[in-house]
């Protein structure tokens, strides 16, 4: 069985960034990562699987998820 994937052109993206073409799947919402200890932000990620993922080369656990904060 064959499987055909279909990748956007960096000029098809360009499209989308000026506005000329439009998407109805709507964006992924990402979410600030948090470090419990320092309180400082160490990134972002879109919403994560698992309890455990990777972010700036190092796992990660998830302790506590907010509106928008890991």
């Amino acid at each position: 069985m064959k499987h055909n994937k279909y990748f956007a052109s960096t000029k098809l993206m360009d499209l989308g960034e000026k506005g000329k073409i439009h998407s109805n799947i709507p964006s992924i919402k990402t979410l600030k990562v948090i470090d419990v200890e320092t309180r400082k932000i160490i990134g972002e990620v879109w919403f994560p699987i698992d309890e455990v993922f990777a972010l700036a080369g190092k796992a990660w656990r998830i302790v506590k998820i907010s509106k928008d904060k890991l």
